[in-house]
Formats: C-alpha cells, structure tokens, sequence
C-alpha cells in the first residue's frame, strides 16, 4: 500500500459519517435552489414513470443504518416502487435516504440544476467508498435491498439498524422475526 493511501484510508464509520455530511451539504445545496415537490410520488414508483433509483454499497449500508422504519414485506415490488413511500407518496426514509432521492424532483425549473449538484457528488461518493475500500456496486436499489430483504425476511417487524452490518459479517444471532415481549 503507498503513502497516500494510507493518509487517506477512512474507517468505516468515518465513510458513514463523511457520507453523512456530503448528504447535508447536498440537501443544503438543493434548499438553496427551492425545487417544487408536488408529492405526485413519482420518485418513488420507479416503473410507473420509467426509472430507476441506482445506490452504490456505501449509500445502501447508509440507508438502512439510519434507523428508519420498518418495511412491511407486502408494501414493496422490487423495481417498481420504493418500500418507503406511503399510500400518500410521502417518505418515510428521508434521513437515510440515497443521494439519488435527495436530488430528484419533477419540477421542471430545477431540471438543469439537477446534474450540477449530482455529479459531483457521486464523485465525492465514489471517493469515499474507495478511501474506506469498499466496492462501489453501484446498481438499482431494489437488488441490493432484495439482498437483504433475502437475508432478512423483511416484515412488518423487521429493524434495519445494524442489519446490514451484521449481514457483511454473516452475524444472524441478533435478528429475530418477532418482536420479544415489550417491543413494538
């Protein structure tokens, strides 16, 4: 390994948080220029409007760190709608979010914008991934949720706080199907 390397080399948790604060600045980014969401939900229902949410594997283990709620299995149709969108075409992952949720909008003012704030920050992305030597796997974010939707039989009851952490080291003795007595 060189020298630089070295000097860059982030832990993991360090690429958490530096992806966590690339996120704030996107969002803040994004406020300054005020897109119009119109809550038409068609971010979310991926194959109904012709598109597709890509994540990278940093962007994924984010998403499903940030202690967002549960996913009832019968609510998502991999590729074709988000597992977090309510009938009312509200999120329910804003904190965990991937970038590409954080800079999609159907308002057409901001259209141009959209790749001004996007591609650099997938740069700094892809950045972050190789300074904390993860593979980028970037791909649809349905099959790298079907992954863990494999792995976790994703229910109702499910929690996804450490999940993903544990299914990275083949740890399964901390998941349970079912809530113990005095959980939610």
């Amino acid at each position: 390994m060189n020298a630089t390397h070295e000097i860059n080399a982030l832990s993991f948790e360090d690429a958490m948080s530096a992806l966590g604060a690339l996120y704030e600045e996107v969002d803040a980014d994004i406020a300054r220029h005020a897109p119009v969401c119109r809550l038409s939900a068609r971010c979310c229902r991926f194959r109904e409007f012709g598109h597709d949410l890509f994540v990278s594997a940093l962007e994924r283990e984010f998403w499903l760190r940030a202690g967002e709620p549960a996913v009832a299995s019968d609510a998502w149709r991999p590729g074709e709608n988000c597992p977090w969108q309510s009938e009312s075409g509200m999120c329910h992952a804003r904190k965990g979010r991937p970038l590409g949720c954080r800079v999609y909008y159907c308002d057409p003012a901001y259209e141009s914008v959209m790749p001004d704030i996007t591609e650099p920050a997938i740069a700094r992305i892809k950045r972050i991934t190789g300074q904390a030597g993860m593979a980028w796997d970037y791909r649809p974010a349905h099959e790298h949720l079907k992954e863990t939707e494999s792995a976790w039989r994703i229910s109702s009851t499910a929690r996804f706080t450490g999940e993903s952490a544990a299914l990275a080291t083949g740890d399964t003795s901390s998941h349970r199907d079912h809530p113990q007595e005095g959980e939610p």
